[in-house]
């Protein structure tokens, strides 16, 4: 069973997405083609089950773009893909690796070739600020300031005991079941971060542009 979190963070990135979307001049919406987008903001796990396991899939987003296309939709957001306890798919422990429950990066990559045949966009929501204490950054540089990963999270004291807590200074969010995880902000000003999160970026893309 997945985890679950406060609803905060749902609402926090609703804002922050409005915001940014409406904020924009109508110069710069046409600039980047933006300012005839009708965009469908998709919760994969709730949206459409094409195995039967009960939880929302690629495939199932995929069989339903032609209703999607005639509801008038022109981009699909979709929330975070990426492997992570919760069930909503923030607090990543995994960034390059898509949650099993929801397909495999070949279905990510027919689904992305699906849509752009239909000349509509793809958006990620890739939320890499914060992890949980399963993610290799914290589990390789907790209590360890010598790490590779050791400017990979915000810690308070030098022995790397004290992560930063996340929003609303959170330190951990509990599963359904009574699992507890710990999570933390990552150092979004690390050139390691930085880099690091380019290549992510690219990665999902450049694996479009490889088939």
């Amino acid at each position: 069973m997945k985890a679950g979190s406060n609803g905060f963070h749902f609402i926090f990135l609703f804002l922050l997405f409005s915001s940014s979307c409406f904020s924009q001049s109508d110069e710069r919406k046409a600039a980047t083609g933006t300012e005839n987008e009708v965009i469908y903001h998709i919760f994969l796990r709730s949206f459409y089950d094409s195995d039967g396991d009960g939880n929302g899939d690629l495939k199932g987003l995929q069989s339903k773009l032609d209703y999607l296309q005639d509801l008038g939709i022109t981009s699909i957001l979709l929330t975070p893909l990426y492997s992570s306890l919760y069930y909503h798919n923030y607090f990543s422990d995994d960034f390059e690796k898509i949650d099993p429950e929801f397909g495999t990066m070949q279905d990510y990559l027919s689904l992305v070739k699906d849509i752009h045949k239909r000349n509509m966009k793809i958006y990620l929501d890739m939320e890499t600020q914060y992890v949980t204490e399963d993610h290799i950054w914290w589990k390789d540089s907790y209590g360890n300031p010598g790490s590779k990963y050791s400017d990979y999270i915000l810690y308070n004291d030098s022995a790397h005991t004290k992560p930063e807590p996340i929003i609303f200074n959170l330190a951990e969010l509990p599963a359904y079941d009574g699992t507890i995880r710990k999570v933390a902000t990552v150092n979004l000003h690390s050139k390691n971060v930085l880099d690091y999160n380019y290549n992510l970026f690219k990665y999902f893309v450049d694996r479009i542009h490889d088939k």
